[in-house]
């Protein structure tokens, strides 16, 4: 990508000290008012967060474009003895859905050496004899539990119990791989013994509804910079399906962690904390189906978020009492499980513009320093994440379509924050595969909310304006109008 990354990256941190420079100010021009000067640390700490993230991506993106190299290896026959087993995690899936899984998993162990095998925990009693017979049909192994221990971590634990495979794949129901997924992977594991794991792109294959542009557009963004630079810090951890492990290391760590949804991150923390490495092959060697509908979008990042956030508590311990992590390992691990508080951060931005217009209290004394701060907010976020997304898609649409369904996910977000606060935890669901039903306006009542309050700030911060002449209305109303926009797209992804 020639200069462009460090041009990038170049203007960004200008910006960034710019903003410095204005919080000093700001810091300084403050009255003695206690809300005022609550407000505006409060103000700079959300920022933090997003400048946090931010660099963090920046880095990644520069270090990315600019070192990771992947070589496609086919020497394949050097390693053909070795047996890989495969697992196929399914909970009450559709069958239609886990035999095209199946026929792809079929191909791809053709060789005759790989053991692939259905772990089903599914609770319905005619998906689990349709699922049996597809077994019997494919000639594949079968394994149902019916405690649901650990919920997909503890199926694996126990079905790691019975096999000896020096590797072991695992996908997801609605994941299909390519042929050559174990032919190029194993290679790469024999020619280093300490990878654990090696993860590939969850490719989403379907397009067709605007939920699913928006899913594949967030999942674009992941899956191409920021997991190359993690893959090349040691910092990669599992995604949980089109994923292959050395089965040793999951063994020497005492097996899946059972404790948390997001068993695959958890997990991959214990195997750096144990010395072993992981690699991302930036291949579509699998692909699978994006959430249709914003329903099952929902569901999905609820299970993330919260287990995302659960994990987070234990990020932090890591930062202060373990040294068997390096430091960007650990800074990397606190940044992505810190990022679903994007949703408490995108609300707490949300409460000064009213604050402002309705009770006429203020965070930061001069309008040009607030114009600052809050288009630090907006313009650059869109400008750093923009940047690079246009790099691969020659669009700024899908960084739209990101931020918007980012956006209207908050209040999902906030529920899986206050839970893991309070130590709640929720029943697991499974991402919908066939859903296409509109959730229903009282599902959405927190979006709603927010759609109605920003369209009233934007009309009363205006009409404020009008009658008095203050431009500090006017910049909060333009504010308004921003988080107003963002909030409309509900009725774009909910239909």
């Amino acid at each position: 990508m020639g200069k462009k990354p460090y041009f990038i990256v170049f203007l960004s941190i200008i910006f960034i000290v710019l903003y410095l420079y204005f919080l000093v100010i700001s810091l300084i021009s403050l009255d003695k008012t206690i809300a005022t000067k609550f407000l505006t640390v409060l103000l700079i700490l959300i920022n933090g967060f997003f400048i946090m993230h931010t660099l963090e991506y920046l880095y990644y993106y520069l270090i990315a474009s600019s070192k990771y190299e992947q070589s496609v290896a086919y020497y394949f026959s050097r390693y053909f003895p070795f047996t890989t087993t495969v697992f196929i995690a399914c909970y009450n899936e559709p069958v239609d859905v886990l035999e095209n899984t199946i026929f792809s998993i079929k191909q791809m162990c053709k060789r005759g050496n790989d053991s692939p095998f259905i772990l089903d925990d599914s609770t319905d009693k005619k998906t689990i004899e349709d699922i049996k017979e597809l077994a019997l049909k494919y000639r594949i192994g079968y394994i149902h539990r019916d405690n649901r221990r650990g919920y997909k971590a503890g199926a694996l634990n126990d079905a790691l119990k019975i096999t000896d495979s020096k590797y072991f794949a695992v996908f997801d129901a609605d994941q299909e791989p390519l042929q050559e997924f174990l032919t190029e992977l194993i290679p790469i594991m024999e020619d280093n013994d300490d990878l654990s794991i090696i993860q590939v792109p969850q490719k989403y294959v379907n397009n067709n509804t605007p939920v699913a542009k928006g899913a594949n557009d967030i999942q674009e963004v992941f899956y191409n910079f920021i997991t190359e630079g993690k893959s090349l810090e040691n910092s990669m951890f599992s995604c949980g399906s089109n994923v292959i492990y050395r089965t040793e290391t999951i063994k020497s760590i005492g097996g899946f962690n059972e404790k948390n949804v997001t068993e695959d991150l958890a997990t991959s923390i214990k195997l750096h904390e144990s010395g072993y490495h992981s690699i991302y092959y930036n291949r579509p060697l699998a692909s699978g189906e994006a959430p249709q509908t914003l329903n099952s979008y929902f569901i999905q990042q609820s299970r993330w978020s919260q287990g995302s956030i659960g994990i987070f508590f234990q990020v932090i311990k890591l930062l202060f009492r373990r040294k068997k992590l390096t430091l960007r390992q650990k800074t990397g691990y606190f940044v992505s499980t810190s990022w679903y508080f994007v949703g408490v951060v995108n609300m707490l931005m949300l409460v000064f513009p009213l604050l402002f217009i309705f009770f006429n209290i203020v965070s930061i004394i001069t309008p040009e320093n607030y114009i600052f701060i809050f288009a630090f907010y907006i313009i650059f976020n869109f400008f750093a994440f923009s940047s690079s997304v246009y790099s691969v898609e020659k669009s700024i649409i899908p960084v739209m379509r990101n931020m918007s369904l980012t956006f209207i996910s908050s209040p999902i977000f906030i529920k899986s924050a206050v839970f893991a606060l309070i130590g709640r935890k929720t029943s697991f669901k499974v991402t919908p595969k066939e859903d296409s039903s509109r959730i229903p306006l009282k599902g959405v009542w927190a979006q709603l909310l927010i759609f109605f309050i920003t369209g009233i700030g934007f009309i009363y911060s205006v009409y404020r304006y009008l009658i008095s002449g203050t431009l500090e209305y006017l910049l909060n109303g333009i504010f308004m109008l921003y988080f107003f926009s963002l909030s409309s797209t509900l009725f774009y992804y909910n239909r």
